[in-house]
């Protein structure tokens, strides 16, 4: 697994919580603009990602993991999305290849990276 992209100082309980205990997580955004909202959401449907978290406790100076969790878009949501996404935004391997000499302002690409469909996407 690689390096994750948010990190947290420490978390804190607000009761114990036993092994047998079943815990359940939810996640918000926090962005304003619906659009990139909506590109978020849509971009984790159409690829079948789910964004996880994983919880550690530090034991001296290892950190050991104590729960991991998948997050995922209900079902409701993910239909509507699924629903108004064209064919041509699911494939997006039939969308037009930008190479950094038509727009130098392109980075150099990385491990495979493409420069077709969600930012960030491979």
């Amino acid at each position: 697994m690689g390096k994750p992209q948010f990190k947290n100082s420490s978390m804190r309980l607000n009761s114990d919580i036993a092994i047998t205990d079943k815990v359940s997580v939810s996640f918000w955004f926090n962005i304003d603009d619906e659009k990139l909202v909506e590109q978020l959401e849509r971009y984790y449907v159409m690829t079948g990602n789910k964004p996880n978290l994983q919880y550690q406790r530090k034991d001296g100076d290892q950190y050991t993991t104590v729960a991991t969790s998948n997050l995922f878009i209900p079902d409701e949501r993910a239909a509507e999305l699924r629903a108004s996404t064209t064919p041509k935004e699911e494939e997006p391997s039939q969308q037009n290849s930008i190479t950094q000499e038509e727009d130098p302002g392109l980075p150099e690409k990385i491990d495979g990276d493409s420069y077709n469909g969600f930012p960030g996407s491979n």
